[in-house]
């Protein structure tokens, strides 16, 4: 299975500005989270089904940056500059938030019993979504990352994920995560922020024939890892979507995020696809795949 690695999982550096000045004891890798994580038995190094301890300190984020996410994800996967192709990441658990006052997340899981490589440099991402404030005035939502890299004794798999029926020639491979499409309602062949924009996915061929259904999936403007300069955060458009019972399309219409473009950006719109999967002791376990449309946005003016 070939899927597109989101550069939602892009350690950024946040456009956000900082409630106070950063001091020496936050530095900017800690802009978005530190992140660690342990064995329960001691072990330095896991296998599928093997507990693992994570732990997130918020503090500098959130006092000095002044970044606090809405929400957060965790994900085992491989970088972008280093993965086969066939590494899909995996999701750690459930999304989650901080408490009230809470600058901490602490949460005991077990390794999903998913497909690994050999050799594979696995590493737990921590994807931070957050709040900021738009070139209007408007809140939109960010992310950023930070990632660990994972000692792994993972079992290599040849197998992937299984479809429910063969594939067709009329559903080819880049139609695995859902066919993707964007429009101008008023026929605007570019787009300012604040455009209306008419965003459709067709899952007729990810569903029923490669038998991919989203448990979920989320919808982002961003600048592929391999071309972004490191500012360019992945921007949220439009909340977390669900299909309906039966349904094999989804289809909205919103604005374009009053957020930071840059000149000459290749801005994409990238479709994030969260499905289940059986793992190899048949458990469930989500994995993510992605498609992308490219997208022209006008920068946003200097002031």
């Amino acid at each position: 299975m070939k899927f597109s690695v989101s550069a939602a999982f892009f350690s950024m550096v946040a456009l956000a500005s900082a409630s106070v000045l950063p001091r020496q004891s936050c530095p900017d890798a800690s802009r978005f989270g530190v992140l660690s994580y342990s064995s329960p038995t001691g072990a330095t190094s896991y296998k599928a089904g093997d507990p693992i301890h994570v732990h997130v300190d918020f503090s500098c984020a959130i006092n000095y940056y002044g970044i606090k996410p809405q929400f957060f994800d965790y994900l085992i996967e491989v970088p972008a500059n280093a993965n086969n192709g066939y590494e899909a990441p995996i999701v750690l658990g459930a999304r989650r938030t901080l408490a009230d006052g809470a600058t901490t997340d602490d949460f005991d899981t077990t390794i999903p019993h998913g497909y690994y490589f050999a050799n594979a440099a696995y590493n737990i991402f921590l994807v931070d979504t957050y709040p900021t404030q738009g070139t209007d005035g408007s809140e939109i939502l960010l992310q950023g990352s930070v990632e660990f890299t994972l000692s792994a004794a993972l079992l290599s798999m040849a197998a992937l994920a299984s479809a429910s029926v063969l594939p067709r020639q009329s559903c080819p491979d880049a139609s695995r995560f859902g066919v993707l499409s964007v429009s101008s309602p008023n026929n605007a062949t570019s787009y300012n922020a604040g455009d209306p924009i008419h965003v459709e996915v067709d899952f007729n061929c990810a569903i029923n024939t490669y038998g991919i259904k989203p448990v979920f999936f989320d919808y982002l403007i961003e600048v592929p890892f391999n071309q972004n300069n490191g500012h360019e955060a992945p921007i949220v458009l439009g909340a977390r979507r669900t299909l309906p019972d039966g349904a094999t399309k989804d289809v909205f219409d919103t604005t374009i995020p009053h957020g930071f473009y840059f000149p000459n950006a290749p801005y994409n719109v990238f479709l994030v696809d969260t499905y289940p999967t059986q793992g190899t002791d048949g458990s469930e376990i989500l994995l993510q795949g992605s498609v992308e449309v490219p997208i022209t946005i006008n920068p946003t003016p200097s002031s």
